[in-house]
């Protein structure tokens, strides 16, 4: 699919590329392309999730652009931008073409290829030395996106339009039944596409669009048990009885349609006033169908049995209706002052059930009498429906000599009522009903312009009177201060300092969170061919709170810590046909999640004619864990490319 898909774009770039050509057309063109080897040592699978790099040749850019204003062309103008694919993860192509104002073209193709087989990420046969994780996925992504507009820059521009997104591949995952948990191999495939249709519009001082979409969803995910996997991961027996698996199969599949409006439209009332406003509604209707089918030596504590096989068959459906409106007033009262108020009102509904269907065969109880086959009906209906209202505004004052001043507010109501099936709040109390949130924010800033430079100092307070989830806020509050000063031309200074914290201190629920982030990017010039590129970064985020062990239902304190910091250095010489880059960076965590990550890089290109150049890149990635040392790598790229221009 990937292959023909680009062959399909590259000839359609093609074909209008032919079509606009003429003697006299303006043509400008850019290709670079390599070729690259990777030597890796160490952890195949973490690099892979981090990095996914291959072998092969390489895409770095290609694009031209064509254009004949007298062409007699099926086009008149024509751009293709690409880069990526081939040893690289992320591929992307982009075309435009059109014709006077008669039409205008837009095609966008992005492929991506996301890898995860982390040796820490949910692995309970880590201390066996199992690894990677039993959580892992080798999915490829596809999108495309169409659009196409009739009679561009006339008072009523039509346009049609279409979308699809694909995300597909193997992986692995864990499923608990049996009063065990086993390890599944999954295949995933889903769909979406998009059809719309529309206009954009011009009147006066006022302009817009309107468009309708019809988008469809589907998913398919088929499940069986790795092979070898039988034992499970839980060692043991239960009531004397070694839990194994025979065999695990289970295939879903998932189809949603969603209509969806879009309107927008913005302009001048009046001089001193400008309006905006949009509005967008969608109604999502989807079913969802499930077989499974367990066979082996299992057990239920919910039906108090032993047995053979497990027959399980879910059908559920969900609606989903889903609108925003904004409404926004841009007011210039004068030369010193203007002033944004803004009204948004967004609502979602959710209303759905499910029916499980059970079937255990061969049973037998605990004490070892055969009871027969039992059949267990499970019904769920959960509905909820959630509202927010959010009121801002924002005075801004310039023309204060070198100062520019602004303040804000906000206020934010949350209304959210739940049926008695759902459990998505979960503070302590009722996990059905009405529950209310009001918000209110407020900001507060101010910037110097002192010669060239610039300091700027902003701050924000929002304040909550409840919390709905445990890990809403009650309070939290942010203050950033950046300064950006050049020291003539030789040296450039950007500094940034930030503080944010945010705590629920509610009985119950006790949250606690703190950001503290500095970062500091100095950029020297000593002479026109040579430049300096320093930076330096610190993030440190602690968080904690309660939560219940779901084995004995005890409390315990969650915390969560990220310590990181990252040095970078790059240096630049640049000549009339030669030119070199090479930098270092080292980024280290000592938090929660400790690693140690640091880049060397190198890149010399020369232009060997006026149209042509050629090159050479080197690139060593060296990534290591303080206390698990099966996921180090250490990666060097090599790469020779070349250029015409």
């Amino acid at each position: 699919m990937f292959m023909r898909t680009l062959r399909i774009l590259f000839a359609m770039a093609l074909t209008l590329a032919a079509a606009a050509y003429t003697p006299a057309q303006s043509t400008t063109y850019d290709f670079e392309a390599g070729y690259q080897w990777l030597d890796i040592a160490g952890n195949k699978d973490m690099y892979r999730s981090q990095l996914n790099q291959e072998d092969g040749l390489v895409i770095h850019n290609l694009s031209f652009n064509l254009y004949d204003p007298n062409s007699t062309g099926l086009a008149d103008r024509v751009r293709v931008d690409a880069s990526g694919f081939g040893g690289s993860p992320t591929g992307r192509f982009r075309l435009e073409a059109g014709r006077g104002a008669l039409y205008r073209l837009t095609l966008n193709y992005n492929h991506l290829e996301s890898f995860s087989a982390l040796p820490e990420t949910d692995n309970p046969l880590l201390g066996n030395a199992v690894i990677p994780g039993e959580h892992t996925w080798n999915r490829k992504r596809d999108l495309v996106d169409f659009e196409l507009e009739l009679m561009p820059g006339a008072s009523i521009t039509p346009l049609i339009g279409y979308r699809w997104n694909r995300n597909n591949g193997p992986g692995r995952t864990t499923y608990h039944v049996g009063e065990d948990e086993f390890r599944l191999n999954s295949d995933l495939m889903q769909t979406e596409k998009e059809y719309f249709a529309g206009a954009a519009f011009a009147v006066g001082t006022f302009s817009g669009m309107v468009t309708q979409g019809w988008r469809t969803y589907e998913e398919r995910d088929r499940q069986s048990l790795v092979a070898g996997a039988g034992d499970g991961n839980n060692p043991g027996t239960v009531l004397g009885l070694p839990i194994t698996a025979d065999s695990v199969n289970s295939s879903s599949r998932s189809k949603t349609h969603t209509p969806v409006t879009n309107v927008f439209i913005s302009g001048q009332v009046i001089p001193e006033i400008q309006v905006k406003a949009s509005y967008a509604h969608s109604d999502a209707d989807g079913d969802t169908t499930l077989g499974e089918t367990s066979m082996g030596s299992l057990a239920s504590f919910a039906v108090s049995r032993f047995f053979s096989s497990l027959r399980e068959d879910v059908r559920s459906s969900a609606d989903s209706t889903f609108w925003r409106g904004d409404l926004g007033l841009a007011f210039d009262l004068s030369r010193n002052f203007t002033l944004d108020v803004n009204y948004q009102k967004r609502s979602m509904e959710l209303d759905g059930w499910a029916l499980v269907s059970d079937l255990y065969l061969d049973t037998m109880t605990f004490g070892g009498l055969s009871s027969g086959d039992i059949t267990n009906l499970i019904t769920i209906r959960n509905q909820s429906r959630r509202t927010q209202e959010i009121e801002n505004f924002k005075l801004n004052v310039v023309n204060l000599g070198i100062f520019r001043l602004w303040l804000g507010g906000s206020r934010t109501k949350q209304d959210l009522v739940l049926a008695e099936d759902a459990a998505e709040i979960v503070v302590p109390g009722s996990q059905s009903g009405s529950f209310a949130r009001v918000i209110k924010s407020g900001t507060l800033g101010a910037s110097a312009q002192i010669g060239k430079g610039k300091v700027i100092l902003d701050g924000e307070s929002d304040t909550a009177d409840t919390a709905i989830l445990r890990t809403d806020f009650t309070d939290r509050s942010r203050v950033r201060f950046r300064v950006q000063y050049p020291f003539g031309d030789l040296v450039e200074v950007l500094a940034t300092a930030e503080k944010i914290t945010s705590d629920n201190e509610d009985a119950g629920i006790g949250y606690q969170g703190d950001t503290k982030h500095y970062a500091v990017d100095l950029g020297i010039k000593p002479v026109n061919h040579l430049a300096f590129r320093l930076n330096g970064d610190s993030f440190k985020s602690d968080s904690k709170i309660p939560i219940r062990r779901p084995y004995d239902f005890g409390i315990e304190e969650s915390v969560y810590a990220d310590d990181a910091k990252t040095l970078e250095g790059l240096v630049e010489l640049n000549f009339d046909r030669v030119a070199f880059q090479g930098g270092y960076s080292s980024l280290k965590n000592e938090g929660s999640f400790a690693f140690k990550l640091n880049r060397t890089f190198a890149r010399l290109s020369a232009d060997l004619t006026n149209h042509v150049g050629a090159g050479f890149e080197y690139e060593k990635n060296d990534y290591s864990e303080n206390i698990f040392s099966a996921a180090d790598f250490r990666a060097s790229r090599y790469e020779v490319f070349f250029r015409i221009h």
